[in-house]
């Protein structure tokens, strides 16, 4: 191999290298966690009932799925009634359709759990969310009892403390208070 090729190889390699770790260090740094709303915001069109988790997605994040897998096993394995529901975040300014993604299709499947279409992201700035993939739930009095993410990191899939403390207090209604989890996704107001 002519030294030529070697530096070009090299280059390469620590170039694919650079990126790889530029994607880690992408995939496992949290969203903006926002300042969820202590108590069920009263203006929301959504009903509680009982412990009532609210998950918040972004429908064109490539993150969505691994939160909406991750509800989804929440709900087959809770051990108690809970009300759920998938804000699925239209942006301002969004174009017309722009909820019309993958995401909702598959929000609407997770059985046990209620799409909902959040115009103009009405409903994400009641509940005080920011981040895509972020997880709400509140109590029975409309207290709010977790606040975060279910997912390890940005896409990604996989057993966290988040979903062991959520199952926790639906099955006992026990738990620390509010216990929080890193949200990893992308910002919902990104249109």
């Amino acid at each position: 191999m002519t030294p030529l090729r070697s530096l070009a190889c090299a280059a390469w390699i620590a170039l694919v290298l650079a990126l790889v770790a530029a994607s880690e260090r992408r995939d496992a740094r949290p969203g903006d966690p926002g300042a969820p709303a202590a108590t069920w915001p009263a203006a929301t069109s959504l009903r509680p009932d009982g412990t009532t988790l609210v998950l918040l997605v972004h429908p064109r994040c490539p993150c969505t799925a691994a939160s909406l897998d991750a509800l989804e096993d929440v709900l087959r394995a809770a051990r108690g009634p809970v009300r759920a529901y998938v804000l699925v975040v239209v942006p301002a300014g969004a174009p017309v359709g722009f909820e019309e993604a993958a995401a909702l299709d598959r929000a609407r499947a997770i059985g046990g759990a209620v799409a909902v279409v959040d115009p103009d992201a009405r409903e994400a700035t009641r509940f005080g969310a920011r981040t895509s993939g972020a997880l709400l739930a509140y109590d029975a009095a409309g207290r709010l009892r977790f606040a975060g993410g279910l997912t390890p990191g940005r896409g990604r899939r996989g057993d966290t403390p988040a979903r062991a403390a959520l199952l926790s207090l639906i099955a006992d209604k026990t738990g620390s208070d509010r216990p929080t989890a890193p949200v990893f996704g992308c910002p919902l107001e990104d249109s």
